[in-house]
């Protein structure tokens, strides 16, 4: 069975390899790589910015209004 804390758990360590991607992106950039890098490393932060707005978007959608209903903050 799972519990509240295995999905807050499993939310933490998804929050963490988010900050370690953006990190490892960021550390890539500022290496200066040649233009064949800069085009992969475009490639990844257009991923990640989709994914993250996707994400954020279905919390919008669906998650805060539920915990509005619910009476949360």
């Amino acid at each position: 069975m799972t519990t509240a804390a295995d999905g807050l758990t499993m939310n933490r360590l998804i929050h963490g390899a988010v900050r370690r991607d953006v990190r490892r992106l960021a550390e890539a950039l500022e290496a200066d790589p040649d233009q064949d890098r800069a085009v992969d490393l475009l490639r990844a932060y257009r991923f990640l910015r989709a994914e993250l707005t996707r994400h954020h978007e279905g919390e919008d959608d669906h998650i805060w209004p539920m915990m509005a209903r619910l009476g949360a903050d």
